[in-house]
């Protein structure tokens, strides 16, 4: 785990280094950068319930999103 947090760590120095001009790559090498922080603090129990809550409310609509899908790929 600690090469992750090294990457992290160093992701602004790679933003200044290849990408510059480019607010393009800029910004996702930043907002990668901002996944592997987040993946490495542990969620709090409140997260947790949060996300738990919002898959349970979402379980229903995703089989109508599913089904939207396939329709809209027949059509296209």
């Amino acid at each position: 785990m600690s090469s992750v947090s090294d990457t992290a760590q160093s992701a602004p120095a790679a933003v200044r280094k290849q990408a510059p001009g480019n607010p393009l790559a800029a910004g996702l090498v930043a907002f990668g950068a901002g996944l592997v922080g987040a993946a490495l603090i542990p969620a709090s129990e409140k997260e947790q319930q949060a996300a738990i809550a919002v898959m349970d409310k979402a379980q229903p609509l995703q089989q109508q999103v599913s089904d939207v899908a396939k329709d809209a790929a027949a059509l296209g």
